[in-house]
């Protein structure tokens, strides 16, 4: 698993480039300005896309944390790592862009709504992933950490429904399901989903071979202070 997704970040990076200009063509040029929101809307095509793919990359790192946990191998760790800061990248773009995006809208940069709190809440836990695999030693810090991440995604269901159960700023309806969009912003805000996942498959498999070539470097490191 490891090596096939070290070996495809190649072609990805390549996809990933050609969807990632499609996307900002689209979303600059193609998509129209909504009529109520005016320009800042086109924050939506950044940040709807990073808080889906910060989504997959948490839910990918506790999968990868759990085979860890039941295998006990260490490229499942690598991967969960790997895709664990890669999904706090993200979820930190949609904790900067919904501000930029809620402040003219909404009149507030924050508000401790459900979504809003749920989110941060989401983005300290895998803060704190990294806190325990630097506080534990080894192998033991590794377990710890995915035993986070597998109670970290639990809130992921619940900043999905946070707009529908309890009183938010947020529309009770998830904008991608359609409210008040054109054909042109679906089109648009679908390849810009596209683009930025694949952005982040590239950066999981460049990320991963770092991990690989580190682990190595210590590994022989180790070896040579043995000799």
């Amino acid at each position: 698993m490891e090596r096939r997704l070290v070996a495809m970040a190649r072609p990805v990076g390549v996809v990933a480039l050609v969807l990632g200009m499609a996307a900002a063509g689209m979303a600059v040029f193609y998509a129209p300005v909504e009529r109520v929101q005016g320009p800042i809307q086109k924050i939506m095509y950044i940040h709807v896309p990073s808080a889906i793919t910060c989504y997959v990359a948490f839910i990918a790192s506790a999968i990868a944390g759990g085979v860890y946990l039941w295998k006990g191998t260490p490229n499942w760790d690598r991967i969960a790592r790997s895709s664990a800061e890669l999904g706090l990248l993200f979820c930190s773009v949609v904790l900067t862009t919904g501000p930029l995006w809620g402040r003219p809208v909404w009149g507030v940069w924050w508000s401790w709504d459900a979504r809003l709190t749920s989110t941060l809440l989401l983005w300290l836990i895998f803060i704190g992933y990294f806190i325990v695999r630097r506080l534990a030693p080894g192998e033991q810090g590794a377990r710890f950490a995915a035993v986070v991440a597998l109670v970290g995604v639990l809130d992921i269901p619940f900043i999905h429904m946070a707009a529908e159960k309890f009183q938010s700023l947020h529309p009770p309806k998830s904008i991608i399901e359609g409210v008040g969009m054109t054909p042109e912003m679906h089109s648009s805000l679908g390849i810009c989903i596209l683009a930025v996942f694949a952005i982040y498959l590239y950066l999981l498999a460049r990320r991963v071979e770092l991990e690989m070539l580190s682990d190595r470097f210590l590994e022989a490191q180790a070896a040579a202070g043995e000799v």
